[in-house]
């Protein structure tokens, strides 16, 4: 079910970064071409997990940072992405994984705002 999902988000991607490129806006390209990135991280980091030592704690340092990186670039998706792909398994990893998708939602939706407040432009 994951996969699915995951292919009809990287198709979403892929078309708004041709629809950006052809319409010459390449700060949306640089975005949709992030978003795929991530995604595709955020798939291979979820595989790693699963494939781990089977430890249902919290999240390792490494994978810590592979959640963190993969977050940042797409933090809603990824974050459904590695909560309900790991919740069954492993539910610590997966709430923790959660909380920090939130967290970097919250801090870009702050940076965004400001940025509109201060400068009266939108991105």
């Amino acid at each position: 079910m994951r996969t699915i999902f995951f292919i009809i988000f990287m198709i979403i991607a892929a078309s708004g970064a041709f629809f950006s490129f052809t319409d010459g806006d390449y700060l949306y390209l640089a975005l949709n071409v992030a978003g795929l990135v991530g995604l595709w991280f955020t798939n291979d980091s979820i595989n790693k997990i699963l494939r781990g030592s089977g430890n249902s704690s919290s999240l390792t340092e490494s994978e810590k940072t592979r959640v963190m990186i993969t977050e940042i670039t797409t933090p809603v998706i990824a974050g459904a992405f590695y909560y309900y792909s790991l919740k069954n398994k492993f539910p610590k990893k997966a709430s923790e994984a959660n909380k920090y998708s939130w967290i970097i939602f919250a801090i870009m939706s702050v940076g965004y705002f400001a940025y509109m407040f201060l400068t009266g432009e939108k991105l």
